[in-house]
């Protein structure tokens, strides 16, 4: 959600607010170089909890990864990001859709791996943990998951 919201809040900016403006896009930048990092190689998703890839509870998880698709694809074709970090967003976006978007037999699409909730905070509850990230829902057809995709996928399309 951060890095979205950085590409949307520079989309809106006024130009007087030029050291903000700099300073948005310099973290921008940095913060796609760094979770870039940890894109999985064969499915260009990201894992629940990034940093623990393969562990065993952790799994491929689609909002997050769609979230970053949209970010750096509106911020490559908003002129914020390098051209080149397009392909880790398509790899990203592409991943997704083959791992986790189905059909039904009626037709309709599914959208799985999807995290209910994860965050942090409350006593004795949300702990960051990994046994709590672990411990979450996951489900299909979540707004969570669903919304990421679809505004990555506008910018698919935006593309071509």
């Amino acid at each position: 959600w951060f890095m979205v919201a950085m590409v949307d809040v520079l989309e809106r900016m006024d130009e007087q607010l030029y050291n903000e403006y700099r300073g948005i896009m310099a973290q921008l930048r940095q913060t796609i170089e760094d979770v870039h990092k940890f894109q999985d190689e064969e499915t260009g998703m990201f894992w629940q909890v990034m940093d623990h890839p393969g562990v065993e509870g952790n799994y491929l998880e689609t909002s997050g990864t769609a979230l970053f698709a949209y970010a750096v694809l509106k911020g490559v074709r908003l002129g914020y990001l390098p051209k080149r970090m397009a392909a880790w967003a398509e790899k990203a976006f592409y991943g997704t859709c083959d791992r986790y978007l189905s059909k039904n037999p009626d037709g309709s699409l599914q959208l799985d791996g999807i995290c209910l909730v994860a965050g942090l905070g409350g006593k004795d509850h949300r702990d960051g943990s990994l046994a709590y990230y672990f411990s979450e829902p996951v489900v299909c057809n979540d707004a969570k998951g669903v919304g990421p995709l679809v505004l990555a996928y506008t910018e698919m399309i935006a593309r071509k």
